[in-house]
């Protein structure tokens, strides 16, 4: 995605603008902000994620709007070369690279 792309993710848009104005590390701005919206605290957040799989330490800011986007958007896949930034799975949403996809879609037809 490029930021043409993330501007129409909600969440992509919010955690680009607000994490850059609130000067906060990722892992502290992604806490304060499941808080809010969740009222669930730190360690209930990272006891989730682990269930899905993330370690929000190894996170890299520039790939969250992916992940947002595709929980937002209801995805059941991630199409991305840079797997190696991603966890596997996502809740239900698998992360592949592109050929392992073109795979999926020749096996299918």
């Amino acid at each position: 995605m490029d930021f043409e792309n993330i501007k129409r993710v909600r969440l992509g848009k919010e955690i680009w603008l607000n994490l850059a104005e609130s000067n906060l590390p990722v892992q502290e701005y992604l806490y304060q902000k499941f808080y809010e919206d969740t009222g669930v605290r730190k360690k209930e957040l990272l006891h989730r994620l682990a269930e899905y799989g993330i370690n929000v330490d190894k996170l890299d800011p520039g790939d969250l709007h992916v992940m947002y986007g595709a929980i937002e958007y209801d995805c059941n896949i991630i199409i991305t070369a840079n797997t190696d930034d991603f966890p596997k799975r996502i809740g239900r949403i698998d992360v592949v690279k592109p050929g392992v996809y073109y795979d999926l879609m020749i096996n299918e037809l």
